[in-house]
């Protein structure tokens, strides 16, 4: 019986790599939930926070990065052409061979009408584009 125990107990990984992990998740737990950009130069506070270090020593973000008009303008024209660009929703028909417009899909309004009665689909999907480009 005793060996059985032996064997279940050291199974696990020890016990200060647990309390690692566990601490790693509060971290990105908290991290994830910031709401706002990190200000401190401090790089012992961006270890911390697990922010990895750059060759100038400057972090660079997107709220950073939007300070400067060419990333601004940048991110504006390529985020407003994509949004441009027609989002059609397709069903497979005839075993996959075709496809036609899924117009009964609940998301086909959301991507191709308006997202809502103050939104239209050109700025949802504006926004989007720039959200992934920053």
């Amino acid at each position: 019986m005793n060996d059985k125990l032996q064997r279940v107990t050291d199974s696990g990984p020890p016990a200060s790599r647990r309390h690692a992990s566990r601490v790693r998740r509060v971290l990105h737990a908290i991290r994830s939930s910031w709401s706002g950009p990190i200000t401190s130069n401090s790089p012992e506070f961006a270890k911390w926070w697990g922010i990895p270090d750059s060759s100038t020593g400057i972090t660079v973000n997107a709220d950073t990065a939007l300070n400067y008009s060419a990333v601004w303008n940048a991110v504006g024209l390529i985020a407003a052409q994509i949004a441009n660009l027609p989002l059609v929703l397709y069903q497979k028909a005839n075993g996959g061979r075709d496809k036609q417009p899924y117009k009964a899909h609940p998301l086909y309004r959301i991507v191709h009408d308006r997202s809502n009665p103050e939104t239209s689909a050109f700025y949802v999907r504006e926004t989007m584009q720039a959200h992934v480009l920053l």
